[in-house]
């Protein structure tokens, strides 16, 4: 995938960048959304990013993604979903373009989203980013030691 740095895309990173204090590694522009790769190691203030995203998507009236510039599916995963939950690698597998995302049950509702919305988004993200990933799934671990349903005598 070639990088062209057009004046509209210039604009966007520069803004960005002039709001939210942190770089952005790479910008995607696409016909219905505005896709920022940040380094995923830098802090980047959760108000100033509402407000940028507020104020933008009004202005240029497309959809604003803000994800983590990883060079791995499985490591896009571990940061997108680094604020939510935390994971371990251990947690992810990508293999034959799916992606698996194993977490405790009490967390799955929370990894989905409301009506699947996060974990669609995610996989459109991983789609664009790396053409190779099809799904994402997300698996319910049920932890060991867990009684319920069983009479105990």
């Amino acid at each position: 995938m070639e990088l062209e740095l057009n004046n509209q895309a210039l604009a966007y990173m520069q803004a960005f960048e002039l709001t939210t204090k942190a770089r952005v590694a790479r910008i995607e522009i696409n016909e219905d959304s505005v896709i920022f790769y940040v380094d995923p190691r830098q802090r980047i203030n959760p108000r100033l990013l509402r407000q940028f995203i507020r104020q933008y998507k009004r202005i240029i009236k497309k959809k604003i993604y803000v994800v983590p510039a990883a060079s791995t599916p499985k490591k896009f995963i571990l940061a997108y979903l680094q604020g939510l939950v935390n994971l371990k690698p251990s947690d992810v597998v990508v293999a034959r373009g799916i992606a698996m995302i194993r977490v405790p049950a009490h967390l799955r509702r929370k990894i989905i989203g409301k009506n699947g919305s996060r974990i669609r988004e995610l996989e459109k993200l991983l789609k664009n980013t790396f053409r190779n990933i099809s799904k994402v799934i997300v698996v319910a671990e049920h932890s060991e030691g867990n009684n319920v349903g069983q009479k105990s005598s």
